[in-house]
């Protein structure tokens, strides 16, 4: 259990805690919290890339092995989109944010691994049947299963 949790907890930190911002032709660092939807971000290379959007200028490779698992990073170019917390490879790219903070695919995929819903009906029903055929006498069910081969 200690283990998801720190893959948790890993996952929460790959998004920087700030971004570079583009608005009115001049940049400037604000918190990924206050960022609106739409705005332009620009990402230098090294860079994680702060939130969810669409490549809109620049092209570099992208590696987003920490969400996606891919081992090779992938060439993004205009119009393609990218993921909150991936990292930026060797060009400088310009993206317009299409996710708030808290609805990234990075925080969604957090939140439903750090907030479990009950069992899906499919597995408990399995283990009901299992557990029902397991306590029957076994001559009962060997009586059943000759009456059926029978047939």
């Amino acid at each position: 259990m200690d283990r998801a949790r720190n893959a948790i907890r890993a996952l929460m930190d790959l998004t920087p805690p700030d971004a570079a911002v583009v608005r009115n032709g001049t940049e400037m660092r604000v918190p990924v919290d206050q960022i609106v939807l739409g705005e332009r971000l620009r990402v230098r290379p090294g860079e994680k890339i702060p939130l969810d959007g669409r490549v809109v200028a620049g092209a570099s490779d992208v590696n987003q092995a920490p969400i996606t698992g891919e081992s090779l990073p992938v060439d993004k170019q205009p119009g393609d989109e990218v993921f909150a917390g991936t990292i930026n490879g060797h060009g400088a790219i310009e993206v317009r944010s299409h996710a708030a903070a808290s609805a990234t695919r990075r925080s969604r995929a957090s939140s439903t691994w750090s907030n479990p819903r009950r069992p899906s009906a499919r597995p408990r029903r399995r283990s009901s049947i299992v557990s029902r055929a397991s306590t029957r006498p076994l001559s009962s069910r060997w009586r059943r299963w000759s009456r059926w081969f029978r047939r």
